[in-house]
């Protein structure tokens, strides 16, 4: 089926669903098995938890433009190409009316285009939270609504025969999407959890299944510099997935490098540089599993600008 294209074998292990605390330490020590993916994978800085977590809309950054680009596998026929754009900004209600009031507003719009053999995909979202002062931390509650539209375009070629009944058609279906999370942060760290695709909707001929997401980081000072660590882990019913990137932040962020691991054992290199308000990341990952003889490997490019 070309929705199976989306698939690598080494991301996903089956699973039973456990407590959450207890899957950030199995994740290191279990094998992988394989499930479909449905939704976009992005291996840049941060992961881009603000596609998979409507609560961190307008948090680390309190205005702030993503364009991101994916090219996945390359090498591979037809291997998923995707791109996507994502503004958020946050409101801090102190400004508006009560000066003693340190409780914010986030919002944001994503928009993810994505191609994938016969398939094309898009998907709009408008993520909204609420962000309540914690000591010196902050808790974000946040929900999304949007729609996803999947295009199935095929273009077959028979062996024999121009036409055959069993081959699918064309197929296109627009469905309405709704994610929530919750985020918890302050300077040096953050966590969340997200579950995406609530409604379970069909579209295109797909039944979309709920996914949930983990998100956590901590930037520990090493001198004038930071070594920052991030995880992200994602469950549905098909099995659990995780990736791994460790930061070396030099002062003040302006350059930093980072290596990590993937679901499957993938390798996950990674580079930034800063200046001022404008940010580029560039992230390479290096495939081990069993498409690692057909693929020279997958490239992410991040382009930000954000005002803290």
């Amino acid at each position: 089926m070309p929705f199976m294209v989306h698939m690598n074998l080494g991301y996903l292990i089956k699973l039973p669903m456990i407590k959450m605390i207890r899957i950030f330490f199995l994740l290191l020590l279990l094998p992988f098995g394989g499930y479909a993916q449905q939704e976009s994978h992005f291996s840049t800085d941060g992961f881009s938890s603000f596609w998979q977590n409507p609560a961190t809309s307008g948090t680390l950054d309190k205005l702030s433009f993503n364009f991101l680009g994916r090219l996945q596998w390359v090498g591979v026929e037809s291997a998923p190409q995707t791109f996507m754009f994502n503004s958020s900004g946050r409101l801090e209600l102190n400004q508006l009316k009560n000066k003693s009031l340190e409780d914010r507003i986030g919002v944001g719009v994503n928009l993810i285009g994505e191609q994938v053999g016969f398939q094309n995909k898009w998907v709009f979202q408008v993520p909204l939270n609420y962000q309540f002062k914690l000591g010196e931390t902050y808790l974000s509650a946040g929900l999304s609504v949007g729609f996803r539209a999947i295009i199935m375009s095929n273009d077959w070629v028979p062996p024999q025969t121009l036409f055959d009944p069993l081959l699918p058609g064309d197929v296109s279906g627009t469905v309405f999407n709704m994610d929530a999370g919750l985020f918890w942060y302050a300077e040096n760290f953050y966590a969340g959890i997200s579950s995406t695709q609530l409604t379970e909707a069909n579209s295109g001929g797909l039944h979309m299944v709920r996914h949930y997401h983990v998100q956590g980081a901590y930037k520990f000072a090493v001198g004038q510099h930071y070594i920052y660590p991030q995880l992200q882990i994602i469950a549905n019913s098909g099995g659990v997935g995780f990736w791994n990137l460790n930061y070396f932040q030099f002062k003040d962020d302006i350059f930093s490098i980072g290596a990590g691991v993937g679901a499957g054992y993938d390798l996950l290199l990674a580079a930034t540089f800063r200046y001022k308000i404008f940010k580029i990341a560039y992230n390479f990952e290096y495939h081990t599993g069993s498409l690692s003889e057909y693929t020279k490997g997958s490239h992410e490019l991040r382009l930000t600008f954000a005002w803290k």
